[in-house]
């Protein structure tokens, strides 16, 4: 083994060999940067992922718990006080969500209207970008940056709050009903779409603009272990029965997260094909590496070196190719990442993306992968040459020598 390590390192970059040191360092250079690319590709992907959980985990409950075609009511106090019972709950709180119309002078916006509980976990104190939650008065309201940006508010001013509805069990269209609220606190959820169209309050005050007292549209349980959401919405669902249902953050983004797991396998396909065409730099460099170093290989047959250890000679020189290329598209890949992260180099369009801001994150998960796949490919690539080298003959080889 040691023999082949030393023969396969002296025939790559032997300083003898001007022309096959550079051929070597083309092949290295080639599966660096394929490798590169592959690992930054996989890290914006993974970025992308974890910056949307994270943002998502401040907008939305990690499990809500809603009954089919009904409000929830003072009826179902019983249902709260199961749901707290259950392991890893932290707690359980009620909560209103309705449709409402948002204007200041001339300017409307259409948006959600949410009631919440005043000393609830949402909204907590890390999104409020200004003013303060809990409000000074129970009337005023939060409303996320981009819905107040769209009405020209800011906090202290007033604004109008409309509806048709009326909700309850005739819940139906009536005469419209308007009152005015106070912008107490400015919000950044950290996903576009509930910075646009959130207003929150108190959960007494939006139930008595839809003229519904007592009646809530679900309960949201905080977890302990937010990534342990959707095995509990399965355990809640068995425990409450008809005609409770549970759904997970991650049930309500299935959609997003499924797309961004075929994404990330999609890229992975492709761009490991980029590794194989740099396998093909290999395998021509071997061949003409053989054909330069005929002289060393019928001095190794003539010692005693057995076809199989040529063969294994060349595969040690792909797989020193292969790792010394590995080595050097990981640390550029490293270097990107954090050149990337350091500087906020990658900005997102937030009306487009729902997040404005994507961090690089390396898993280690994928880091193995790919250095099995660059090995891999390197390994496989080098068999034909190496089977060619083994099956020259030293006697042919050395003749004119």
């Amino acid at each position: 083994m040691m023999l082949a390590l030393r023969a396969a390192a002296h025939l790559a970059f032997s300083p003898s060999g001007r022309l096959y040191r550079v051929i070597s360092l083309l092949c290295v250079a080639g599966i660096g940067l394929a490798v590169a690319a592959l690992v930054v590709v996989m890290s914006v992907i993974n970025g992308f992922r974890s910056e949307f959980a994270r943002s998502l985990l401040r907008a939305e409950p990690h499990v809500t718990v809603r009954a089919m075609g009904r409000q929830l009511g003072d009826n179902d106090s019983a249902t709260a006080a199961v749901l707290r019972q259950l392991p890893g709950v932290r707690s359980v709180d009620p909560y209103f969500l309705q449709e409402v119309l948002v204007a200041k002078s001339k300017r409307v916006g259409g948006g959600l209207f949410r009631g919440v509980p005043r000393d609830g976990p949402f909204p907590s104190a890390t999104t409020v970008v200004a003013g303060r939650w809990p409000p000074d008065r129970p009337e005023d309201i939060a409303l996320g940056k981009e819905l107040a940006a769209r009405v020209g508010a800011v906090v202290g001013d007033s604004v109008v709050l409309a509806t048709f509805l009326t909700v309850g069990e005739g819940s139906a269209l009536s005469t419209p009903r308007v009152m005015p609220f106070r912008i107490g606190a400015l919000l950044d959820l950290g996903v576009f779409q509930y910075n646009n169209s959130l207003a929150v309050a108190d959960l007494g005050v939006v139930q008595s603009f839809y003229r519904c007292d007592g009646l809530i549209t679900g309960l949201e349980l905080s977890l302990e272990d937010p990534l342990a959401s959707d095995p509990l919405a399965r355990i809640v669902a068995d425990s409450l029965g008809f005609p409770f249902y549970a759904t997970s953050w991650r049930e309500l983004n299935a959609p997003m997260f499924a797309m961004l797991t075929l994404q990330k396998r999609a890229l992975f396909l492709i761009l490991t094909l980029m590794i194989a065409v740099a396998g093909a730099n290999v395998v021509s460099g071997l061949t003409a590496l053989v054909s330069a170093r005929g002289r060393d290989i019928g001095i190794l047959m003539a010692m005693g070196v057995r076809r199989k250890g040529i063969t294994l000679v060349f595969l040690w020189v792909g797989a020193i190719l292969g790792m010394a290329g590995l080595a050097a598209g990981l640390l550029l890949a490293t270097g990107l990442i954090a050149l990337a992260n350091g500087t906020n180099l990658v900005r997102l369009a937030a009306d487009v993306y729902q997040i404005e801001r994507l961090p690089l994150s390396i898993q280690a998960l994928d880091l193995a992968v790919v250095s099995g796949t660059t090995l891999a490919v390197a390994v496989v690539c080098t068999l034909l040459p190496a089977l060619r080298a083994s099956r020259l003959l030293p006697i042919e080889i050395l003749r004119y020598e």
